[in-house]
């Protein structure tokens, strides 16, 4: 096998299972199909590898799938991003050849998703609000990408409602404290 003998079928075909990559490979070698022994997929610029292709069916087809999270682990993912993935394709004499292809990555823009440390994650939440890790504290909530405290005035902020933790039996003198007998009185849950 000489490396400049493409063994690749192409197009080497690329299908996407959210929130993973399928790469699937058919090989061919003039010199005989028992030649081609495996091979790896890997980052072109760091030659870090996303792992071994599998052989399936017979010896001529291989498929890798690869976890959005491993592919932020061999690099780390940015929004809108064209990244060139490398398939090495190896005989059993130590030769190999290779083939490039290009795959995009992107959240949903429909769900005001946006990258934060190779994840996708929605900038409408209290947690990533408006940018990554801007997190809402405080009795504060996300509203239209901005952290926002109610003026509630003399009743508490308890996710993101103004409450009266006197008498609210959701929220019976500390947010979140439930009573189940449903009667809170100044702050303390009632008996049945």
């Amino acid at each position: 096998m000489s490396s400049n003998t493409n063994k690749l079928v192409g197009p080497t075909t690329i299908d996407t299972v959210d929130p993973s990559l399928i790469i699937s490979v058919v090989a061919r070698d003039p010199n005989g199909l028992d030649d081609v022994i495996g091979g790896v997929v890997r980052d072109p610029g760091t030659e870090n590898t996303y792992g071994t292709l599998e052989a399936i069916g017979n010896e001529l087809a291989y498929e890798m799938t690869i976890p959005w999270s491993e592919m932020n682990v061999v690099k780390a993912i940015t929004q809108n991003e064209t990244r060139k993935i490398e398939v090495v394709l190896f005989d059993r004499y130590g030769e190999s050849t290779s083939d490039l292809i290009e795959v995009f990555l992107t959240c949903d823009p429909d769900e005001s998703e946006d990258i934060c440390d190779g994840y996708c994650v929605r900038f409408d939440t209290d947690e990533h609000c408006g940018r990554c890790d801007r997190a809402c504290v405080d009795g504060a909530f996300c509203r239209n990408r901005q952290c926002f405290v109610p003026d509630c005035g003399t009743e508490t902020v308890c996710s993101g409602q103004c409450v009266d933790v006197q008498t609210d039996p959701s929220n019976c003198g500390i947010c979140g404290t439930i009573c189940s007998s449903a009667v809170c009185t100044s702050g303390v849950c009632e008996a049945q």
